[in-house]
């Protein structure tokens, strides 16, 4: 499949307004570190082909970090995508003012060599 086709299905996907759903959201992250965690060991043997990268420092300079960022979301994504009271201009009173913290669209992740998983999957 081609970049060009890929993005395409994933805008067509945004589009239909699921990721703002704050439960596909989390359900999305527990996928995904249930999906790490069942490969963890095809992971490591990866990383052991490419590197000669041992499982612990794998696991400590690449999963656990992505692990502690899942993790992290899981427990604070309510409170992070609760919106914002801000001040209201004058000009604009008695108006009230909030930020809106939404998915904004899709992005392209191009991690480097030297930490492929984590600079791939913490973004």
């Amino acid at each position: 499949m081609e970049f060009s086709s890929i993005f395409q299905s994933q805008k067509v996907f945004f589009n239909s307004h699921q990721t703002k759903d704050i439960a596909f959201r989390k359900e999305t992250l527990k996928k995904l570190k249930s999906l790490l965690k069942d490969n963890e060991r095809r992971l490591y043997d990866a990383i052991y082909k490419d590197f000669r990268k041992g499982r612990s420092d794998t696991f400590l300079t690449e999963l656990n970090l992505i692990y502690n960022e899942i993790d992290f979301f899981l427990k604070n994504l309510d409170k992070l995508s609760k919106p914002k009271k801000v001040k209201t201009a004058l000009s604009l009173q008695p108006g009230k003012s909030y930020i809106h913290y939404d998915p904004l669209g899709v992005t392209l992740v191009i991690g480097a060599w030297n930490y492929p998983y984590q600079l791939t999957l913490v973004p």
